[in-house]
């Protein structure tokens, strides 16, 4: 007899409990064959993960670096500038960063692109900086510092694929950072000026104070560098942005003339590298529309004739123009012969006992907050550029407080380097005179100096001023008014 059992099974209904355990054999026979593939699979896949491991560290000293050289010959830059170049640009620069190879792969792209942008917004130096032709600011200085000297940098997962860099920077490395830092620090320290009076020919120096007051270096006649550069005013003109309607296209608040060419660069932005580069763009500026003819009519003057040939013994005039060269080279003299020596605080340091124990207590503040680790040096301030709104947003506070919209002005050194960390970043301005020059910032937004001292406190350091604090840094400050000897 035989039985159907196929034929039958279409008709017979099976418990659930058989069905589930039947179900159950089946999934344990596949789930061995999978066990089987995988543990096959396991003796390629694992040597070619390790492989991997290995060829993308291994592939970083194929990397091609884009060296600078160092301009100088000062020893101790050219070590620390190698440095930084072996073991920071990667991620702290602008273009000089060697991408990896398999920056390429997606994911490897957004992860190493966003750590660089993190970076960049603690510290980003350019080949002006690493060549030794730009200052490092000194704030930027101290936080290589700390971080070589708590290993913190470079960080572990960037030392995992950079073998190069082994466990950090080593002793001898770590040894040229910090001498370098140290010698710096001198450069940086807060000093008095100098009371010696300008080197320059005298001659030369009157040719430029006679320029300085000329409205006919202006297309109209109706301006001089004086009509925005107010001596009697602190140097500036106390209004946020330039009244004289021929500069009304200056976007930013007028800085002090005085003590100018203790600056690192001019401009709020930096556009100009020094005096003589920023007289050149005056002279150029559309607004001014200085031409050639009004420099050579000036030259028709028997005044500036008699002072030119005073000034330059070796180009006799009337015989050479009088042309835009000479008026610059006159008028940078001039202007850079402007400094206000002798303020309370530089007789302080001489140790003069001048200063009241509310200004006393304001210097020992400024120092203790960090507000002199961006403004230090001889003009305490000048020498290097900072973003504004460190701590928080500082164009949102500006709206709110004083309803003035962001402009494109607003990005500051970057609508010159194109650099996208730059944007924000402004010339730390220098703090003397500080109390004769408002209003205050680059907008000219603040015309109180107890409120800058706590826009600055608040939204560059993160901390807020008690009002006896306030009091006492105002009271500093004001000890900054120097004198100008004419």
């Amino acid at each position: 007899m035989t039985f159907n059992f196929i034929g039958e099974l279409e008709h017979f209904e099976f418990p659930t409990g058989f069905c589930l355990g039947i179900l159950y054999l089946d999934y344990v026979k596949n789930s061995f064959a999978v066990m089987a593939l995988l543990k096959r699979l396991a003796f390629i896949s694992i040597p070619s993960l390790l492989l991997l491991a290995l060829a993308l560290p291994l592939s970083n000293f194929l990397l091609q670096r884009k060296r600078v050289e160092t301009g100088i010959s000062d020893l101790q830059f050219q070590n620390f500038s190698r440095v930084l170049q072996n073991s920071c640009v990667d991620c702290h620069s602008t273009n000089l960063t060697a991408y990896p190879l398999y920056y390429q792969l997606p994911i490897a792209r957004s992860v190493i692109d966003r750590d660089i942008e993190i970076a960049k917004a603690a510290l980003c130096l350019n080949r002006d900086q690493l060549s030794g032709a730009e200052p490092i600011a000194m704030s930027d200085l101290m936080a290589i510092a700390r971080t070589v000297n708590d290993g913190s940098m470079p960080p572990a997962n960037y030392r995992a694929l950079h073998w190069s860099v082994g466990s950090g920077i080593g002793p001898h490395d770590k040894l040229a950072i910090l001498n370098y830092v140290k010698s710096k620090s001198v450069q940086f320290q807060v000093k008095p000026i100098s009371v010696e009076g300008s080197t320059e020919n005298p001659q030369k120096l009157k040719l430029g104070a006679n320029l300085y007051v000329d409205k006919r270096l202006s297309s109209n006649a109706t301006i001089s560098c004086a009509s925005c550069h107010i001596l009697e005013k602190g140097g500036a003109d106390g209004s946020p942005f330039p009244l004289v309607e021929v500069a009304k296209n200056n976007r930013f608040n007028t800085p002090s003339v005085f003590n100018s060419r203790h600056n690192f660069r001019q401009y709020w932005d930096g556009r100009a590298k020094d005096l003589k580069e920023l007289l050149a763009n005056h002279l150029e500026n559309s607004a001014l529309q200085s031409s050639d003819a009004v420099i050579a009519k000036l030259g028709s003057d028997p005044v500036y004739i008699e002072l030119a040939s005073q000034a330059y013994p070796n180009q006799p005039y009337p015989n050479k123009t009088f042309d835009k060269e000479v008026v610059v080279d006159a008028l940078a003299a001039y202007v850079g012969s402007l400094n206000t020596p002798s303020c309370n605080f530089d007789r302080y340091l001489k140790g003069e006992k001048v200063l009241s124990a509310k200004a006393i207590a304001g210097w020992r503040l400024f120092q203790e907050k960090g507000c002199v680790s961006c403004h230090s040096g001889v003009n305490l301030g000048g020498m290097s550029f900072e973003k504004i709104g460190l701590k928080s947003d500082y164009f949102a506070y500006r709206l709110e407080k004083h309803q003035i919209p962001e402009t494109d002005a607003d990005a500051g050194r970057f609508n010159v380097t194109k650099v996208p960390s730059d944007r924000g970043k402004f010339k730390v301005p220098s703090l003397r005179n500080v109390a004769l020059t408002a209003p205050y910032f680059h907008d000219g937004s603040v015309k109180d100096l107890d409120e800058a001292v706590n826009v600055m406190s608040e939204y560059q350091l993160g901390e807020k001023l008690s009002e006896k604090e306030t009091e006492e840094l105002v009271e500093f400050l004001k000890s900054l008014s120097g004198t100008y000897r004419r």
